[in-house]
């Protein structure tokens, strides 16, 4: 439960740096409140302890972790690439297509 939480988190954080530039002042979003570059180290954190969270699993599985780190490494890819200034397509069609992958890595390993 405290993995896909931090996972939504982590996959919001393109959305927040996006939309900081729109959002009123009034919002308090966390780029607004830290700032957008430590908004992306907070997120490269949730995700390192979104890694940490997998090895505490009772049911660990070596291809599940595999699947986890790709997932981690591309959200946080997503993440490093996010800009205030990026395309709403970026955000929209590559930052929502994660689930889909990840489900289709499921497919494919488990």
């Amino acid at each position: 439960l405290m993995q896909r939480f931090i996972i939504i988190i982590c996959l919001l954080i393109p959305f927040e740096i996006l939309d900081s530039k729109t959002d009123l002042v009034s919002m308090n979003t966390i780029p607004q409140k830290i700032g957008i570059k430590k908004t992306k180290l907070l997120g490269f954190i949730l995700l390192l302890l979104y890694l940490i969270l997998d090895f505490f699993k009772f049911n660990f599985k070596y291809n599940l972790l595999l699947i986890d780190v790709v997932m981690a490494i591309l959200i946080g890819i997503f993440i490093y690439f996010s800009e205030v200034d990026r395309t709403k397509y970026y955000t929209s069609f590559w930052v929502e297509s994660v689930p889909i992958f990840w489900w289709i890595l499921l497919l494919i390993f488990c």
